[in-house]
């Protein structure tokens, strides 16, 4: 997909209509003069502005039907499911460490040039896992309390 025929006017018409309309397919065809499958070659994935759970690209709706039924699918590595399952898209995070000094350098003359820079992976937990150790908690918080009851009544 090349950037000089996604800028093609015909194109970026076919997507404004086609995301940004309710007129069905068959119209937007008709109305610039398109086949319907011409049409689909020229419609690209909506995105979504989340980032896929399995490798952090960001996810997008390949097409209405999709977009209604609040389905993502993930173009690098095909992973398709629910929207919420994304998670909200976070900027490339950074850290930076001081690099060590060598020999009789003293650490306070080192200066940003002199950095690494270190990218940091997207945060790996998802909601159904947190929900998984929430409700494990609170079966062992209920266990407990069942247990110190029983040895009191004794």
């Amino acid at each position: 997909m090349s950037a000089q025929k996604d800028s093609n006017p015909a194109i970026l018409a076919a997507n404004e209509l086609y995301w940004g309309s309710s007129q069905s397919v068959n119209k937007i065809a008709a109305n610039l003069d398109l086949s319907k499958s011409a049409l689909y070659d020229m419609i690209r994935p909506k995105l979504l502005g989340r980032s896929c759970p399995l490798c952090a690209e960001e996810v997008a709706s390949s097409n209405r039907t999709a977009q209604d039924k609040r389905i993502a699918t993930c173009p690098e590595c095909s992973w398709e499911g629910p929207v919420n399952d994304a998670d909200p898209l976070v900027a490339e995070q950074s850290a930076t460490t001081p690099v060590i000094p060598h020999g009789n350098q003293d650490a306070a003359t080192l200066d940003q040039d002199h950095e690494a820079t270190i990218k940091l992976p997207p945060p790996e937990a998802d909601s159904s896992a947190i929900r998984t150790m929430v409700a494990g908690a609170c079966l062992g918080a209920a266990a407990g309390l069942a247990l110190v009851l029983w040895t009191w009544r004794r």
